[in-house]
């Protein structure tokens, strides 16, 4: 499983993100004319140490997207709890070893009128032996 499906499936799955955004969790882009809120998400490989097991570091990104600010807030809230300190060890590669937030933006779009917020987090991920 990629790490942008484990993404997926925990924040649709997760109660409080689940409850805010159901399964509106989509890769880079929201669909044109989205039921909001709803979560976009970018994962972006950062640093690989190779030794007998073959890390990688990754960089996740995930946006939240509202109506309105007030909106938004409870959703980067419930991403935040449901991500933070995050890890699935068990099935196939890549095994999630831990997941930590590192930074936070506001953000507004204004051709749609949307609010949001930006949480970056930082991921370790183990892959197969090379």
């Amino acid at each position: 499983m990629a790490l942008g499906e484990l993404i997926f499936e925990r924040l649709t799955t997760y109660p409080a993100t689940a409850a805010l955004i159901a399964t509106r969790c989509y890769p880079v882009l929201l669909p044109q004319e989205p039921t909001l809120p709803a979560v976009t998400y970018d994962v972006r490989n950062s640093n690989t140490n190779e030794g007998q097991v073959f890390f990688t570091q990754v960089v996740v990104q995930v946006n939240c997207w509202a109506v309105t600010y007030a909106g938004v807030v409870p959703v980067s809230e419930a991403v935040k709890a449901a991500l933070r300190q995050y890890t699935k060890k068990e099935g196939t590669p890549p095994a999630l070893i831990s997941m930590n937030d590192e930074n936070e933006a506001d953000l507004y779009d204004p051709e749609t009128g949307l609010h949001g917020r930006s949480v970056e987090f930082m991921a370790w991920v183990v892959e197969a032996s090379p």
